[in-house]
């Protein structure tokens, strides 16, 4: 009794065994996965700081482009103010010209009105001295006499022409006078009248040099502040080249990396080769496989499984409306092109986000240029990424099936409600309309 309980307890130590061996390999054998962490690390955070550049750029070529329709309008409204100066220089020239004509209306009217008053006053003198004489001597003139039977002032007869010269005197006297008086009001009603419009048009050639002087103010305004604009714009600019430099060199770093990715790749498909024509030499000679053996084959068929990667993967949101394609972005007002390097979904705000294939989560984070993102690592070096969310439901290392939610859509300030979605395979940059089915 007491032998068969030793072999009975041989057998069973014989047969937990194996149990206790596998159970402390899977603990040895994601060996693969931890040697790519570090690669793939540095990886995102170059990708990281990729997207954070383009966010600069997309940002800085926004500012340059609103520097240059600033620019436009301040010279257009510069044009538009030296115009107006021209006009207003032109009507004051204009205005300035009438002013001395009616100036000189006024001199011309002031010199006929005393003309005017000198000959009334001299018909006035005249008149009193003939009457003086008249009235003195009894003849009206001695010019008036005709020979000398006209001489007598004491006669009938020189008296009756004597009074018949001067009445017609008198009548032409007062004929002049009342002429030379009409023409006198008539003068005088003008010259007040030059003057009134001499006046109104100094007042508006005043007003007219107070606008000039506003408009010329305005003007030098406005050319200092072009004169800014056109520093900033400049400076922009070289900014704008920069960052564009920066990112073109960091995409090198990343397609570097990608390569060394891609060669470790290599590799364990290389120890997973090898291993499979060790166990098909090991079957082929009649051999069987240990426990242990066949789950190595089973992590190994897994890991095949991932290094292969998706072929195809699901649309991330419901919607399938693209707001911004892949691939050269051409701006107009700059002149300038830059590239997408996904794809923009228009979705509404807070649609559910969804991984396109298993994988693992490899980043969770906020970046400047894509809002909150999530990452997503899956197999044959393929990486979806999920931006501009508004939230998030996974976490970084958590491994996700196809079709699990990862988090809601959010909004961007240039396209309004979106999801962006970015495909790269290795150090490729990859076009999502291809890959998603």
């Amino acid at each position: 009794m007491s032998r068969r309980f030793v072999v009975f307890f041989a057998l069973l130590l014989i047969a937990l065994l194996p149990s206790s061996a596998d159970s402390r390999r899977p603990k040895r054998k994601p060996a693969p996965k931890h040697k790519l962490t570090a690669v793939h690390k540095e990886r995102l955070s170059k990708q990281s700081e990729l997207a954070r550049l383009r966010k600069e750029i997309t940002i800085t070529e926004r500012e340059l482009n609103a520097h240059i329709k600033k620019e436009k309008l301040t010279k257009k409204q510069l044009a538009v103010g030296d115009a107006r100066t021209r006009s207003l220089r032109a009507k004051i020239a204009k205005l300035r010209n009438e002013a001395n004509e009616l100036s000189a209306q006024k001199d011309d009217l002031e010199v006929s009105i005393k003309q005017t008053v000198s000959t009334i006053d001299t018909l006035k003198h005249s008149y009193a001295t003939d009457a003086i004489r008249r009235y003195t001597t009894g003849v009206f003139r001695e010019s008036v006499t005709v020979g000398s039977g006209f001489d007598d002032p004491t006669t009938e007869t020189t008296r009756l022409r004597n009074a018949y010269y001067a009445s017609i005197a008198s009548k032409a006297l007062h004929h002049n006078k009342e002429t030379l008086d009409s023409t006198q009001i008539s003068l005088s009603t003008d010259r007040d009248e030059v003057a009134s419009l001499l006046n109104d048009q100094l007042g508006t050639i005043s007003q007219t040099k107070q606008e000039q002087q506003t408009a010329e103010v305005a003007q030098q305004q406005k050319t200092r502040e072009l004169q800014t604009i056109e520093a900033k714009k400049q400076a922009l600019q070289k900014e704008l080249d920069r960052r564009k430099q920066s990112a073109k060199k960091l995409e090198a770093i990343i397609a570097n990396l990608a390569a060394k990715e891609e060669a470790d790749i290599l590799r364990r498909k290389e120890i997973l080769k090898k291993r499979e024509a060790e166990r098909r030499s090991k079957r082929k000679a009649g051999k069987k496989l240990t426990t242990n053996e066949r789950h190595q084959e089973t992590l190994d068929a897994q890991e095949q499984k991932n290094l292969a990667g998706p072929h195809l993967l699901s649309w991330p949101v419901s919607s399938h409306h693209i707001v911004q394609a892949f691939g050269e972005q051409r701006n107009k007002e700059l002149g300038t092109v830059t590239m997408n390097l996904g794809i923009d979904i228009g979705t509404s705000f807070g649609s559910s986000v969804r991984a396109s294939a298993s994988g693992k989560v490899a980043l969770v984070s906020s970046l400047p240029s894509y809002g909150t993102l999530v990452i997503v690592r899956h197999g044959g070096g393929v990486l979806t990424v999920y931006a501009d969310l508004s939230s998030v439901s996974v976490s970084s290392g958590e491994t996700v099936a196809k079709g699990d939610p990862i988090g809601r859509s959010g909004s961007n300030n240039e396209l309004g409600d979106i999801l962006h979605f970015e495909v790269w395979k290795g150090r490729s940059k990859q076009n999502p309309m291809r890959w998603l089915k």
